[in-house]
């Protein structure tokens, strides 16, 4: 899926109007559909900003939060040995914070 698709969806599941997204974001109507319509790729803090708006994770727009990963991360997390989960879970939180930097 692309960014427009995960746009679309994450302003529907927020029960925005296209035109209440757009003035959320400060753009002209026709500069959110593009976006949301695939025309023209949303710059990074366009991004963000709808992610605020949405309150969705940046993760989602790159398809990691939609569940389409979901069931991998529960396989990955499923596998690791009950003894060694806590440093797992503390090496995941180090590096989302990095990434969230």
């Amino acid at each position: 899926m692309s960014f427009s698709k995960y746009i679309r969806l994450a302003r529907l599941d927020s029960g925005f109007s296209q035109q209440k997204m757009a003035k959320a974001l400060n753009l002209a109507r026709q500069t959110y559909l593009d976006m949301e319509n695939g025309k023209v790729c949303p710059r990074a803090d366009r991004l963000m900003r709808i992610a605020e708006v949405t309150q969705k994770p940046i993760t989602y727009f790159y398809g990691l939060g939609d569940g389409e990963l979901v069931s991998d991360w529960k396989r990955l997390i499923s596998s690791v040995p009950d003894g060694k989960k806590a440093a797992f879970f503390r090496i995941m939180e180090s590096v989302s914070k990095e990434l969230s930097s």
